[in-house]
């Protein structure tokens, strides 16, 4: 019997032959039983939750729109002037939510036994170990650590190549 699941399509959860949910749109998704279907949800959710930090994230550095803003009723509710740090706090919960989404991937990939098939071949993986080692480069590109040994503008230039590359990767 096909039902409808949260985020998938009708038909995308079913229950299989041992009766068990199963959700399995595609073969890098596929799930059986509740760990896995638990895991693919804390996949989705992730993803989708990253999509409003991402947003946070960018619209932080949007200097030309914040000065805009500003001048506006939005500035009593936005608080413009500490962007900065919720530049960093949305980076910081974008790469803990980029890093749970391929953790919770991986995961599910050795329960299934599917990490050789799954979790290095297909392009969505090749694209997901691409992105999530950009998402580490453009997080300690600021850290500390690497404010000891290189100026701003290595570290601005560095940041700003693994988010492009980053983004490419994802496309």
């Amino acid at each position: 019997a096909n039902h409808p699941f949260i985020i998938w399509s009708d038909g995308a959860r079913t229950i299989n032959e041992r009766d068990q949910a199963t959700i399995c749109p595609r073969a890098s998704i596929c799930s059986e039983g509740l760990a896995e279907l638990i895991l693919i949800v804390l996949a989705r959710f992730s993803a989708f939750a990253s999509y409003v930090v991402m947003f946070l994230t960018f619209w932080s550095k949007c200097h030309a729109a914040s000065h805009f803003f500003s001048s506006t009723y939005v500035s009593t509710i936005v608080p413009f002037s500490s962007f900065h740090h919720k530049h960093t706090n949305m980076g910081k919960i974008y790469a803990c939510l980029a890093l749970l989404h391929t953790l919770v991937h991986y995961i599910r990939w050795i329960i299934r036994k599917e990490v050789i098939t799954q979790g290095f071949t297909p392009q969505t993986a090749k694209s997901g170990i691409f992105a999530i080692l950009c998402m580490i480069g453009i997080v300690l590109s600021m850290t500390n650590p690497v404010k000891k040994f290189w100026n701003f503008e290595r570290r601005f230039y560095l940041h700003w190549f693994f988010v492009l590359s980053m983004a490419i990767s994802l496309l």
